[in-house]
């Protein structure tokens, strides 16, 4: 026997399977685990470690893996709240996936969620048309699972890898002349600093000026700033900390006579910026801020190694104006075919369609409203 079908041989016999459900070994693998095929913020390990902290509550870690050898071939980050199993990923995660090095590995961490003893599943930001989301699919409708999707929200992205004069020249001559416009007039009102995509040297010095210009608008009002409860403000605070000692937190600020008006405060995940936290002064609304910062830091973004700017989700008449591409994602339920299961799945079939319309367009309206500030450029 050659030494070279010894090892295919070995190579066959140690591929194992793993559920990882204590917060210390999925810490062990965090760098296996980033070193998987991905190409979101959201599926990185420090991203997911934080989410599962704050938000995992009750909840038992489910993180399914497959292992190649000693080469983490696949995973899939999930939690189990009763017969419940849940992706790690809510309303601040806006893209979500299994991982998996080819199809085969991706299959072979999937088979073990299909076969589990859960009545339900719920992943939230699968990307539509994607392969590892198609995979997760088929590998529940193979198994009988009754399967509900929803459109979740499209995510705008402005690539920054190309020229900035031909980018700015594609955009509509309202979309200019605007953003000329507010900055010039912003000028006329005081003295203009603007500094995009900067470092951040003094963390809380940041975190305290940002969030609390968040929490005086209308974010604050409604409930949505990340002041407005102990735990929001808990999980910012740690993914901001950790990232900033990874060096990769941009801070992006618009301060007219020395007060900030505007802010971004984002992080750079292989070659992407990741647009987290942004909010502007109320005051300055007929300015847009947002925008003429939005502008600045994709000018700045052009002349670095940043490939694109992750807006997020959801899609508003502002960020439209400037992306140059999106992506859009579901909401993934499956239920199995018992009773109590049916139920749910007939009731987000058939009800909640008919239901939903009545306060989703209402609340369409008045986020509509809110960001009157940014889209007026």
């Amino acid at each position: 026997m050659s030494l070279g079908s010894i090892r295919i041989r070995d190579h066959v016999a140690v591929r194992r399977d793993e559920c990882v459900t204590e917060g210390r070994r999925f810490a062990e693998i965090g760098t296996l685990w980033n070193a998987l095929p991905y190409a979101s913020l959201f599926l990185s390990w420090e991203w997911l470690d934080c989410w599962w902290q704050c938000f995992g509550g009750d909840a038992r870690m489910c993180v399914f893996l497959n292992w190649d050898g000693p080469q983490l071939a696949a995973g899939l980050a999930c939690g189990v709240r009763g017969q419940h199993l849940f992706a790690m990923a809510d309303k601040r995660s806006d893209l979500f996936r299994p991982l998996g090095r080819t199809e085969r590995d991706l299959d072979a961490v999937l088979e073990p969620v299909a076969e589990g003893p859960w009545s339900r599943i719920t992943v939230r930001g699968l990307p539509v048309d994607d392969l590892p989301a198609g995979r997760l699919e088929a590998a529940l409708g193979s198994r009988g699972w009754l399967m509900h999707r929803t459109f979740r929200e499209t995510c705008p992205v402005v690539r920054t890898d190309g020229d900035y004069a031909e980018y700015r020249a594609g955009l509509g001559g309202k979309t200019r002349s605007n953003t000329s416009r507010h900055r010039r007039n912003l000028e006329r009102a005081g003295r203009v600093e603007v500094r995009p995509l900067e470092p951040v040297l003094d963390l809380d010095a940041v975190l305290g000026e940002s969030f609390g210009l968040e929490a005086a608008g209308w974010k604050g009002r409604s409930g949505k700033a990340v002041l407005s409860s102990q735990g929001e403000e808990r999980f910012w605070h740690e993914v901001y900390a950790r990232f900033h000692r990874l060096g990769r937190l941009r801070f992006s600020e618009l301060r007219l006579d020395g007060a900030l008006i505007a802010f971004s405060l984002d992080v750079v995940h292989r070659g992407r910026l990741y647009g987290l936290k942004t909010s502007y002064d109320e005051a300055y609304a007929r300015h847009a801020p947002g925008c003429v910062l939005l502008m600045a830091m994709i000018e700045a973004a052009f002349a670095s190694d940043i490939e694109a700017i992750e807006m997020l989700g959801p899609a508003s008449p502002h960020k439209q104006r400037y992306a140059t591409e999106s992506r859009d994602t579901l909401i993934l339920r499956a239920y199995r075919r018992r009773p109590i299961s049916e139920a749910r799945y007939r009731g987000r079939e058939w009800i909640i369609p008919r239901v939903r319309p009545l306060y989703v367009k209402p609340r369409e309206a008045l986020d509509r409203i809110r960001e009157r500030g940014l889209g007026r450029a």
